[in-house]
């Protein structure tokens, strides 16, 4: 310390506040790594930032929360991503241990942000924006929605957007789901602000989430209006999205006029592909089932997997196995839509062979093609349902536990298949189990809701729990389901004679 080097000094500083914070003189500590920040140029040097971050470790080791938060402020204005990273991610660690979602969500989103070149730095940035997500699943248990929705919007510009938008849609739908519109409306507007295109592809993504929080005449009217934009592709993209919603207001025949156009302007080999596919689709869903398999087999000759993958489906619809299978066959089980082809694969041999459903479906898990969500969630559901067929608890329960465990929207089935075949199996402890959390899901349809209730008030009703059972039967007289709604119905009547 005496050397008069200031290298010396401000090294020796920090080395012997190092010692005294692990010695557990976190005072003395303190008082040391102010003399190192001192040597350093008053401060000001770049060394000196990465001592704040010791010092704000001793200064909240004293209790001294503000004043710790102070010092990473300042090593946050470094210029060094090295010392910015761990500086955010520190600040952002200890807001959230304090209850500060807020003040977590934006030290973290600070954090995720900073462009670093260095891998051990990269990885500290990465985890930075996964702590962000943290963040906002935190938020939105705690029913914080505008935090939660902040969070996302970090995530996204710190170079998540997928991840961002995919949470935001399965936000929507849950809020949505619970009848929780205005926080659903929430999600979808707040993740406009996403991303800064605001063209085409924003609004398709917008649109998507209409879907996702139970608006689908909003997002009927934005993919209507860009089934008519001038550029092709966006037209066919949109036009797509549109068939389940037309589908279900039986109005299929309105996308006829816009694909019809789409397909009369020059497209790559592959958006054409995309484009047959969707008009066999139109036909088959008017009801034109040859003019469908026509238009389908003339779009797979182009090989694209996604042409292969619409022909197989349909030919499956309408039950031509054989061909449905030599079809979907060739496609190449790496391609974007490979995992989802051994599902339906796995389809066609669920009833017949299922020794051969349940590889295929193990290789939709395990297999080499793109990551795919929905294809994972349904295979696990089939390989669930193989266990239920074969009356085989633990392996049903392995299946539909992960659905369950992962928050699928297959959630509330899964947990309704468990309950059913524990009902079945006389087990009376898991069907009251998996029926509760049936419910418990927030699930509004009608035949879970009447399956789960009637199962329960049944069960509860012949444990003597007559005040539950009623709540239970009750619940499924007005499920809407008509099968379990009439049983329970009867149910009451005998309750209510005795």
């Amino acid at each position: 310390m005496t050397s008069g080097d200031p290298e010396t000094v401000f090294a020796g500083y920090w080395l012997w506040g190092d010692a005294r914070r692990h010695g557990g003189d976190s005072d003395a500590a303190v008082r040391l790594y102010r003399h190192a920040i001192d040597a350093a140029d008053g401060g000001d040097d770049p060394a000196a930032a990465r001592v704040r971050i010791d010092l704000a470790r001793a200064l909240r080791d004293r209790d001294r929360r503000d004043e710790a938060s102070a010092e990473l402020e300042r090593a946050l204005r470094s210029d060094e991503p090295d010392v910015r990273l761990p500086a955010g991610n520190l600040l952002g660690a200890w807001a959230f241990e304090d209850g500060d979602l807020e003040a977590a969500a934006e030290a973290f989103g600070r954090a995720a942000a900073v462009d670093a070149e260095d891998e051990r730095v990269a990885e500290l940035a990465e985890m930075a924006a996964k702590n962000v997500i943290v963040v906002a699943n935190k938020a939105f248990s705690e029913g914080v929605h505008r935090i939660a929705v902040r969070a996302l919007a970090l995530a996204a510009r710190a170079g998540y957007p997928e991840d961002a938008l995919r949470m935001a849609g399965k936000r929507a739908a849950e809020c949505a789901g619970s009848g929780d519109r205005d926080a659903a409306m929430l999600y979808v507007e707040g993740a406009a602000a996403f991303l800064d295109d605001p063209g085409p592809d924003l609004q398709i993504q917008l649109a998507d989430l209409y879907v996702s929080a139970g608006l689908p005449e909003r997002a009927r009217a934005a993919y209507e209006r860009l089934a008519d934009h001038p550029d092709a592709e966006i037209r066919l993209v949109a036009t797509g999205r549109l068939v389940p919603l037309l589908r279900e207001a039986a109005e299929t025949e309105r996308l006829a006029p816009s694909a019809d156009r789409t397909a009369e302007q020059p497209l790559d080999p592959s958006a054409q592909a995309l484009l047959g596919s969707v008009l066999g689709m139109l036909r088959s869903e008017q009801g034109d089932e040859e003019g469908a398999l026509r238009t389908l087999r003339a779009a797979a000759e182009t090989g694209a997997p996604a042409a292969l993958f619409a022909l197989g489906q349909e030919l499956v619809e309408q039950g031509r196995m054989d061909e449905a299978r030599d079809v979907l066959a060739r496609i190449p089980e790496d391609s974007r839509v490979g995992r989802r082809t051994l599902v339906v694969l796995g389809n066609t041999h669920h009833d017949s062979d299922p020794a051969r459903a349940r590889d295929l479906y193990l290789r939709a898990l395990d297999g080499p093609g793109e990551p795919d969500a929905h294809a994972e969630s349904n295979a696990r559901m089939y390989l669930g349902s193989l266990g239920k067929q074969a009356r085989d608890w633990p392996e049903a329960l392995r299946w539909y536990q992960r659905v369950i465990d992962a928050g699928d929207e297959q959630a509330a089935l899964a947990a309704a298949h468990l309950g059913e075949l524990a009902y079945w199996l006389g087990d009376r402890g898991s069907a009251i189990r998996f029926y509760e959390l049936t419910l418990a899901t927030g699930t509004t349809q009608a035949d879970l809701v009447g399956e789960a209730a009637y199962r329960l008030g049944e069960l509860r009703h012949a444990d003597g729990d007559l005040a539950e059972a009623r709540a239970h039967l009750q619940r499924a007289a007005d499920s809407g389901d008509e099968s379990f709604a009439a049983e329970a119905r009867a149910l009451l009547s005998k309750l209510r004679a005795t």
